[in-house]
């Protein structure tokens, strides 16, 4: 029997691995959790999350010295330099997110998911939302966002000030190759959040009626 135990946690163990959501040795409802789980880290926490893009704000104080050496800190007026005329947008304006520093390369993804399923209904609009459900900080680390542009009233993806001595991108902009694809971001929230769904008791993520197969 521990031979047995053990053979069905590696044979689980390689199925994570691989992106395969069947757990057999699982009940239904322990199968549509670790599918979700797994999804979102493969999915969303590895590929964005862990992201430079993502973590410039969402990691700030540990990613902060990558931007150039004297960068302001967190107490620092953003928009004196990160301004809507530099943007294309505004109000909201540039601001660390309320949860900054929540999370890194060595967070737990399980830990993470829990903590984004707090904002619930809103979730969904404010990770992949177009138009008026739009969030311009996310939109703005994407280089196809669907909001972006160079144009007034456009956001200006990857948009930075300039001057800062030893600075990423002294440019003043984050070149496609270095900002993330939006088409893939949104296909792998709903898969995700499809997953969510079917999950007893999930909470509503705010997922448009008729997304999922």
């Amino acid at each position: 029997m521990k031979y047995l135990n053990i053979s069905i946690l590696v044979i689980g163990a390689i199925l994570v691995g691989t992106g395969c959501f069947f757990f057999p040795f699982l009940n239904p409802g322990q199968q549509r959790l670790m599918a979700a789980q797994t999804a979102f880290k493969e999915k969303i926490f590895q590929p964005f999350f862990q992201n430079r893009r993502c973590q410039i704000c969402h990691n700030f104080d540990a990613q902060r010295a990558g931007i150039f050496a004297t960068h302001p800190d967190r107490t620092s007026n953003c928009t004196g330099c990160h301004s809507s005329t530099l943007l294309g947008f505004g109000p909201p304006d540039w601001k660390l997110p309320p949860d900054a520093d929540k999370w890194s390369d060595s967070s737990d993804p399980n830990a993470v998911r829990e903590h984004i399923m707090e904002m619930g209904p809103s979730l969904y609009n404010h990770l992949v939302g177009e138009g008026a459900n739009k969030a311009p900080l996310v939109q703005w680390a994407f280089f196809n966002g669907p909001d972006t542009g160079p144009g007034a009233g456009q956001i200006h993806a990857g948009k930075v000030p300039t001057g800062g001595t030893g600075q990423e991108h002294p440019s003043g902009q984050i070149d496609n190759v270095d900002l993330l694809d939006w088409n893939k971001f949104k296909t792998a929230v709903q898969e995700w959040m499809c997953l969510e769904a079917k999950i007893s008791g999930s909470p509503d993520l705010g997922l448009p009626a008729n997304s999922c197969p």
